[in-house]
C-alpha cells in the first residue's frame, strides 16, 4: 500500500515538475534567442490564454472530478450523467465569454485571423481541463491531468524549435499554442473515451435548472481556482497595459524562474491536505493542528531552500540567457513564492473539507486589492510595482485562509 502511495506521489510530482520545467524552458529559450520583447510577448499571450481558459470553464472540471471520485466505483451510469450534464453546461456558457476573448486579444494587437485561432485554442483548453479532470476523478488515472499539462508545453517547445526559421516568430507562437491545444485535447478526449466514459446525446433534453445548479455548485471551486492560479496571469497582463512589452519580459522571466521553487511543496500539499481532512472529518482536531503546523513549516523551509539554491546558481543562468539579474525583484517575487507555497496547502485543505465556498469573499478581496495596488504603483515603479501587488495579494489570501480554518476549528471543538 505504501509503495502504491509513493508511486502515485512520484507520478504527481514528477510529471508536474516536468511540465513546469518544460514551460520554463520555453521562456529561457525565447529569452536567449529573441530577448525580452518576444519573451514578454509570449508571456502576455500564454497568460491571457490561461486566465481566459479558467474563466471560461467556470470551475466545472473541478466539480466533475469531485463528483466522479464519489460515484465512479458505485454507479457508472451516474458518472456518465455527470459528465454529460457538466459538458453541456460548459458548451452552453461559452458564448458569454466570446466578447471577453475578442477584447483581450485585440488589445494585444492581433489580426482577426489570429483572434479566431486563439479563440479556438481557448475553447480547446477548456475541454482539455474538463477531460483531464474526468480522468482525475478516476483516482488511478489522477496523474493524467499533469500529463496533459506537460504535453502541451512540450508540443509548444518542439514547434518553436522545428519551424523558427520558416515562420515569423510571433505568428509561430500563435500557431504553436493552437497546435498544442488541439493535440492535447485529442489526447485527453480519446483517453477518456477509451476508458468508456464518453458523452452521448449531448444536447438531448437540455435542462436549464440542471445547468443553473451546476453553475452554482462550481462557483466556489471556480473562485478558489481563480485565486490560486490566476493572480500571476492578472499581474503580467496588467503590466503589459502600463509598461513596454520588454519590461513584461523582464518580470516574466524572473517570475517563471522562481515558480520552480514551489514544485517540491506540491507533494506535501497533495499528501497532507488529504490526510489532514481525514483527521478533520474524524474529529481528531489535535492531529489536524499538528498536520497544519508541520505542513506549513515544511512548506516554508523547502521553498526557502529552493529559492536560496536558485539564487546561488543565478550567476550562471542569467548570463547564459542574456538576462540581467535584479536582486530587488528576485527578493520581492521570492517573498511571494514563500507565501504562495503556504497558501497552496491551506486552500487545498479547505477544498478537501468542502469549505472552499467560505473563502470566496476573501479571494475576491485579494483580487480587487491586486488590481488597485497594480493601478497605483505599476505605472510609476514598473515591474517592482507588479511584484509588490503580487506579494500583497498572496499575503491577503494566506491570512484569510488561516483565519477561516482556525475559526472552523474553534467552532467545531466547542
Amino acid at each position: 500500500m505504501k509503495v502504491k502511495v509513493f508511486l502515485n506521489l512520484f507520478k504527481y510530482f514528477g510529471i508536474k515538475f516536468f511540465g513546469v520545467l518544460s514551460s520554463s524552458i520555453i521562456i529561457f529559450y525565447l529569452q536567449k534567442k529573441y530577448g525580452n520583447e518576444i519573451q514578454g510577448f509570449y508571456g502576455v499571450l500564454s497568460n491571457s490564454i490561461l486566465l481566459l481558459t479558467i474563466l471560461s470553464h467556470f470551475g466545472i472540471p473541478s466539480l466533475v472530478s469531485l463528483q466522479m471520485a464519489y460515484y465512479n466505483k458505485h454507479n457508472v451510469n451516474r458518472v456518465k450523467q455527470i459528465i454529460n450534464n457538466c459538458l453541456k453546461t460548459i458548451l452552453i456558457i461559452q458564448p458569454v465569454f466570446i466578447p471577453l476573448l475578442i477584447y483581450q486579444f485585440y488589445n494585444i494587437t492581433y489580426s482577426f485571423t489570429d483572434v479566431a485561432l486563439l479563440c479556438i485554442a481557448i475553447f480547446s483548453n477548456v475541454l482539455i481541463y474538463f477531460y483531464a479532470y474526468v480522468l482525475r476523478g478516476l483516482s488511478e488515472y489522477g496523474w493524467m491531468i499533469f500529463f496533459t499539462e506537460t504535453s502541451r508545453w512540450v508540443i509548444v517547445l518542439l514547434t518553436l524549435l522545428l519551424f523558427q526559421d520558416i515562420i515569423e516568430i510571433k505568428k509561430l507562437i500563435v500557431f504553436s499554442i493552437l497546435l498544442s491545444s488541439l493535440l492535447t485535447f485529442t489526447l485527453a478526449y480519446f483517453k477518456t473515451k477509451y476508458l468508456g466514459y464518453n458523452f452521448s446525446y449531448l444536447f438531448y433534453k437540455i435542462n436549464l435548472n440542471g445547468i443553473k445548479k451546476t453553475l452554482f455548485s462550481s462557483l466556489s471551486l471556480m473562485v478558489a481556482s481563480f485565486g490560486m492560479l490566476c493572480i500571476q496571469q492578472i499581474n503580467i497582463i496588467q503590466l503589459s497595459y502600463y509598461q513596454p512589452i520588454a519590461e513584461v519580459g523582464f518580470f516574466n522571466f524572473t517570475f517563471k524562474y522562481l515558480m520552480i521553487t514551489i514544485m517540491p511543496v506540491s507533494v506535501i500539499s497533495a499528501k497532507y491536505a488529504h490526510l489532514t481532512s481525514e483527521y478533520y472529518f474524524n474529529k481528531k482536531y489535535s492531529e489536524v493542528r499538528k498536520n497544519l503546523a508541520f505542513s506549513s513549516i515544511a512548506s516554508l523551509c523547502i521553498t526557502a531552500i529552493a529559492i536560496t539554491f536558485l539564487y546561488a546558481i543565478s550567476s550562471y543562468i542569467y548570463p547564459f540567457v542574456n538576462q540581467k539579474f535584479d536582486y530587488k525583484l528576485f527578493l520581492l517575487i521570492g517573498g511571494s513564492m514563500l507565501l504562495f507555497s503556504l497558501y497552496g496547502f491551506w486552500v487545498s485543505f479547505l477544498t478537501q473539507i468542502k469549505k472552499s465556498n467560505s473563502i470566496v469573499f476573501t479571494l475576491f478581496l485579494a483580487i480587487i486589492c491586486n488590481l488597485i495596488v497594480n493601478y497605483i504603483v505599476t505605472p510609476k515603479y514598473s515591474y517592482y510595482g507588479t511584484a509588490i501587488s503580487d506579494l500583497v495579494s498572496n499575503l491577503i489570501m494566506l491570512i484569510s485562509c488561516v483565519y477561516i480554518i482556525f475559526n472552523f476549528l474553534k467552532k467545531d471543538e466547542k
